[in-house]
């Protein structure tokens, strides 16, 4: 390279260099808008963390629920923001791993058309029953639904969800035939199985509690692959049954595709500390959801090994797209 364009080059970098810092210091100078793919107890909490970045930003962080479609419209809308990091998307596995492999019409990429930024929290999730069912724990639950195959229904939030793969993936280590009911939201398939319209419920851990301390429902299992402090008598499936491995249940933030790494970075940082914080964290405990905060690698890495795996399961459980 050529003395003077060494120089000019020189320059150009620093400029830009100078420029990304200034950006990153200025930011957020505007409101921040927060897409939110899910409803009920979830969107709740995003909203709690999006409150406590509005306190400690001093500029508004506002959440805004899309969850029609199964979350792709509010996925869709963040894909096509500027990456500016005024527009963000809170969502989960349903959206951003499960979907890909149930649908033909898929109008994003969940790699290419997003920028991770935190895998927020994890959700404890568990399988419960209504009274009514002669069974007491997960293994008579299986052996009951080998008695009566294709007999017994269950209710998840919606297929596509980490609770439908969740059910797929019991049927197939465990051998059993079961009917899905596929509800809209994890609060029909729960006001429906307390009145005792289903008999058995996959849902979160927060959502159903109520119903089991009120004695209308009973907690028989945990979904995912490890035990949790607030279910500390609640076993999880893989202790039950050899081969099953849960599904993930995350709550992830992502920005647009390119979003710049200096904005990626504060993001990162501010909604870790805003779901850290103590009064939130507190929250989040005691709802049964629990604070991870990864990094932006950390996610992304994740992400590939989810949809691996999601991949791995349909393909097992002969589930075709719609």
């Amino acid at each position: 390279m050529k003395p003077v364009n060494r120089v000019l080059f020189c320059l150009a970098a620093g400029c830009i260099g100078a420029s990304s810092v200034a950006w990153s210091q200025a930011y957020p100078a505007k409101p921040i808008r927060t897409i939110v793919t899910f409803a009920g107890v979830g969107e709740a909490l995003c909203r709690m963390v999006a409150q406590k970045m509005t306190e400690n930003l001093g500029i508004p962080v506002i959440l805004e629920s899309q969850a029609a479609a199964g979350g792709a419209i509010g996925a869709e809308a963040v894909m096509k923001a500027a990456p500016d990091g005024y527009t963000i998307l809170a969502t989960t596995p349903g959206t951003h791993v499960m979907r890909q492999f149930l649908t033909k019409q898929m109008t994003f990429d969940a790699i290419k058309d997003f920028t991770p930024i935190t895998l927020a929290w994890e959700t404890v999730a568990v399988v419960a029953i209504h009274p009514s069912l002669p069974v007491n724990s997960m293994r008579e639950l299986i052996d009951y639904a080998k008695k009566y195959p294709g007999k017994l229904s269950y209710a998840t939030s919606g297929i596509g969800t980490a609770h439908h793969m969740a059910s797929e993936m019991l049927k197939l280590t465990a051998g059993v035939d079961m009917v899905h009911v596929p509800y809209k939201t994890g609060a029909q398939s729960f006001q429906d199985a307390i009145a005792g319209q289903i008999p058995v419920l996959y849902g979160v851990y927060a959502q159903i509690q109520p119903g089991a301390q009120a004695g209308k429902l009973k907690i028989i299992a945990l979904q995912n692959d490890r035990r949790f402090p607030l279910a500390a008598d609640v076993p999880p499936i893989r202790d039950i049954v050899p081969g099953f491995s849960g599904p993930p249940f995350w709550t992830s933030y992502y920005g647009p595709a390119n979003l710049p790494a200096a904005l990626v970075r504060r993001l990162n940082t501010e909604i870790n500390k805003a779901a850290s914080a103590p009064e939130v964290k507190a929250k989040l405990d005691a709802a049964g959801f629990l604070v991870v905060g990864t990094t932006p690698e950390e996610l992304a890495s994740i992400n590939k090994a989810d949809i691996e795996r999601a991949g791995r399961l349909v393909k097992a459980a002969g589930i075709q797209p719609e």
